[in-house]
């Protein structure tokens, strides 16, 4: 038995149920290449985000923006990041080319430059306000969920030091796995 191995060390031995397999021991190694396929793979759906957005005019941004309005609050927000972002360089270089063929055509200092889709800028603006206060809102329902479900744990410990403190019946056994299965059933605390 002392004498077996790395390679005898790094397979299972199989049984009925289960075939004779080699074990992987560079699971860390496997973890990060996963954790870097993900990142890179959201990379990319950014990247192919952005390229399918170059192709759109900033009307199209704008409504496209509004659409985001009914994702989760997260993802609307993630989204949203990505259309300003095109959104803006669009606007900025149609803004900067419209005040060059301005100034050209107008040698009149007191005409002021007013860019005429300038009113787009303040819908992504209420938009993103929107998206703002929906992540606030659910980081506060969130917080007031996890505060009801520590007071719920408090509580079903309390049932839990009454139960203890009493004889141990097949009544009280029951009760306990109550408990158990109400505190499994209970997700986030703060």
């Amino acid at each position: 038995m002392i004498d077996e191995t790395a390679a005898d060390l790094n397979t299972n031995s199989g049984t009925e149920d289960t075939p004779k397999v080699a074990i992987n021991t560079t699971t860390d190694e496997q973890n990060n290449e996963l954790r870097k396929a993900v990142i890179s793979s959201e990379v990319t759906d950014n990247e192919q985000d952005t390229d399918s957005l170059k192709d759109k005019s900033l009307e199209e941004l704008v409504s496209l923006a509004n659409e985001m309005l009914v994702l989760t609050p997260k993802a609307a927000a993630e989204k949203l990041k990505v259309i300003k972002n095109v959104f803006y360089e669009k606007y900025n270089t149609a803004k900067n080319e419209a005040k060059e063929i301005f100034e050209k055509e107008n040698t009149d200092s007191e005409i002021n430059f007013k860019y005429e889709k300038s009113n787009l800028t303040n819908q992504l603006t209420e938009i993103d306000a929107k998206v703002k206060q929906s992540r606030e809102e659910e980081k506060l329902r969130i917080e007031q969920e996890k505060k009801k479900n520590l007071a719920t744990k408090e509580a079903l410990l309390n049932k839990l030091k009454e139960i203890v403190s009493n004889d141990e019946t097949l009544d009280s056994i029951k009760q306990v796995k109550d408990i158990q299965r109400e505190w499994k059933a209970i997700r986030v605390l703060p």
